[in-house]
């Protein structure tokens, strides 16, 4: 990620110049003039750590590279900074952000190609660097249409599912491995403490992209029909998770008002079972720390992701 984030910045430097007419590539790379880069994302203190941290090693390679990283709240805060800053050509250089936020920016034609300087021989990328990349988060910079790249992958978030080993030990429950058995799971929970809300999911939105793909039923396509979502199967599954919502089996981010770890770490509020979206630069996965007290404390456990039979 160190060596990525340099290329970034790099890129991002001539970028900001990409707005005027015929831009073309440096033929001789940065000339090492004063160059200041704004850098707009969603990261919280822990990530802007780790950011300030390379953005250290970076200026000591580019000292006369200024960057300003500003972080604006949630993702959705980026985008709608950026649409308004858009408007009056007040854009940042970079920004880290969704693949349909980058759609969205480039409407106004906002988003500057990076094809030329990623093959440039100065400041591009070798061949050993570009195949260091997963191959799906690379070609996803080129999925906008017209074949040209728009995007590089910085950081990576993946949803895991993690329960209170200590309670469901202690009451003799197993670990659900399908959404059947997940909905059996949570009804013995709410038996054993009422006041419970036994699941918590974040993102009400990939929780239904993964329902279709683990159904394989129709969501949106690129070409001739775009909304393809409101067929039988999804709101069949819909229709059952809002089932298990009145029964008060489950609550989501947005019904909660926050993200649903709290009810995990909570001392007064309950969940046994969370599926959280975790963000980080690097492999190594982590849930979040428990703040029960010792007599309550939970021992979360990483399960596999349930699917349906």
């Amino acid at each position: 990620m160190k060596k990525l984030f340099s290329v970034l910045l790099v890129l991002a430097m001539l970028c900001s110049m990409a707005f005027a007419a015929d831009f073309e590539v440096p033929a001789e790379g940065y000339d090492g003039s004063e160059v200041t880069i704004t850098f707009y994302h969603q990261m919280g203190t822990a990530l802007q750590e780790v950011l300030n941290a390379y953005i250290a090693e970076f200026n000591e390679l580019y000292p006369n590279i200024t960057v300003v990283s500003e972080s604006k709240g949630s993702y959705d805060d980026v985008r709608d900074t950026i649409v308004a800053d858009i408007q009056y050509g007040r854009q940042p250089n970079m920004a880290y952000c969704y693949p349909d936020h980058v759609a969205l920016y480039n409407l106004a034609k906002s988003v500057q190609t990076l094809d030329e300087l990623i093959a440039d021989h100065n400041l591009g990328l070798t061949h050993e660097q570009i195949a260091d990349f997963i191959e799906g988060y690379y070609t996803e910079g080129h999925q906008y249409g017209d074949g040209l790249m728009y995007t590089l992958p910085f950081l990576k978030s993946t949803e895991v599912l993690y329960y209170d080993k200590t309670f469901f030990d202690a009451n003799g429950l197993t670990v659900p491995t399908t959404w059947e058995e997940m909905e059996e799971t949570c009804a013995k929970i709410k038996e054993i403490d009422p006041k419970s809300i036994p699941l918590g999911y974040d993102s009400e939105a990939n929780w239904f992209i993964n329902m279709t793909e683990q159904y394989q039923s129709p969501y949106t396509s690129a070409t001739g029909d775009h909304y393809l979502f409101n067929n039988e199967t999804n709101r069949n599954f819909v229709k059952r998770f809002n089932e298990w919502y009145q029964k008060g089996y489950v609550t989501t981010q947005k019904l909660y008002g926050a993200y649903t770890s709290r009810l995990f770490t909570s001392n007064t509020e309950t969940s046994l079972l969370h599926v959280h979206r975790l963000l980080r630069p690097a492999p190594p996965i982590s849930v979040p720390k428990t703040t029960k007290t010792a007599t309550t404390a939970s021992r979360p456990a990483l399960p596999p992701f349930p699917r349906w039979t």
